[in-house]
Order: structure tokens, then C-alpha cells, then sequence
């Protein structure tokens, strides 16, 4: 049973991608990274704008986490919460400076009343946005 969940999902996770990479679904300059565990971290950046992104702990509905932004070249970072076909409300966070290119907001996830776990972080590095899906612990 866990499997087959586990399956839907990665399935879910899969097609929410795509439709972002679809033509004309997604606007201009938004950039797509993958990052198969944010808990560990990821590098995202691209040459000469190295960033790091990652997760105190596996997000949850309506769970505290912290996300951590490592960008020396960012004087700016916001990040925004969203599902592929779902309006999920506002859930933009302006990310604190906790350093020299070192940014940290504490986000909560609002519960998605279908049950869903498949999110979008969209970063906002001074006008630089790039979208990376992730699956919340449901």
C-alpha cells in the first residue's frame, strides 16, 4: 500500500513538472531546477550566481520549517508556495538576511483540503525565479 502511495505520488510530482515545462504554462524568465532531497540541500545556481537551497527537516501541512538560502551574489530572496492547478492562497515569505548572501524563513504550509503533497517552491533571488517541485509529508 505504501508503495503504490509512494508511486502516486512520485506520479503526481512527475505530471506537475511537466505541466510546468509545457509551453506558455509557466512565465517568462522562471527557470526549473530538481532537487531530489531539500532536506540535504541542492545546488541550483548557474555559473557565476552559485545558490544553495535547503529544509531544516521534510515539510509538512501546517509544521514549522526553516528554509535556507545560500546566494553571495543576492541582496534579496522571497520565496513562494504553490500546487500545479490549485490556488493554495498567499503563501509568499520575504527570507531574512542572516548574514552576507545567507537567507532563512520560517514557512508554513497551509493543508491542502484534496490531500495533496506536491508543491512548488519558487524562488525569487533578486528578480531571478526558478521552480523546484517538491513532495510534503502528508
Amino acid at each position: 500500500m505504501r508503495r503504490a502511495m509512494l508511486f502516486v505520488l512520485a506520479a503526481a510530482l512527475a505530471l506537475g513538472f511537466a505541466m510546468l515545462h509545457r509551453a506558455g504554462s509557466a512565465p517568462a524568465g522562471l527557470a526549473h531546477a530538481t532537487c531530489p532531497d531539500l532536506t540535504r540541500g541542492c545546488a541550483i545556481g548557474t555559473p557565476g550566481h552559485p545558490v544553495r537551497v535547503r529544509f531544516s527537516h521534510r515539510p509538512s501541512a501546517l509544521a514549522p520549517v526553516d528554509l535556507e538560502v545560500v546566494a553571495p551574489s543576492v541582496r534579496q530572496a522571497q520565496a513562494q508556495f504553490s500546487m500545479v492547478g490549485m490556488d493554495m492562497g498567499p503563501n509568499r515569505y520575504r527570507l531574512l538576511p542572516m548574514g552576507p548572501g545567507r537567507f532563512v524563513g520560517h514557512i508554513l504550509l497551509p493543508a491542502c483540503v484534496a490531500g495533496r503533497s506536491d508543491w512548488i517552491l519558487t524562488l525569487d533571488l533578486d528578480g531571478r525565479r526558478t521552480a523546484i517541485p517538491f513532495s510534503a509529508t502528508p
